[in-house]
């Protein structure tokens, strides 16, 4: 059903930003807690060191630190780091 790959190399703010350029349905990144989702017709905030998006746990808008990512879904393809 879906896709999965594992990568080796951490994620980072260039990895974000080629998932978030090639995402056309749906962009869920995860935590070892949460699940964050990154809605894809408005435009993406993130700096050198993390992102914003909403935590699909709690209901809020939080800063996520790329370095706690620990899964990608894009368009129903899984990437684990």
């Amino acid at each position: 059903m879906f896709g999965k790959k594992k990568n080796t190399n951490e994620f980072n703010k260039v990895k974000f930003k080629e998932f978030s350029d090639s995402a056309k349905y749906q962009y869920i990144l995860k935590t070892r807690k949460y699940i964050y989702f990154i809605i894809i017709s408005k435009e993406v905030h993130y700096s050198e060191e993390c992102f914003v998006a909403h935590n699909e746990v709690t209901g809020e808008i939080d800063i996520v630190k790329f370095c706690d990512i620990i899964s990608v879904i894009v368009d129903g393809k899984e990437t684990t780091f």
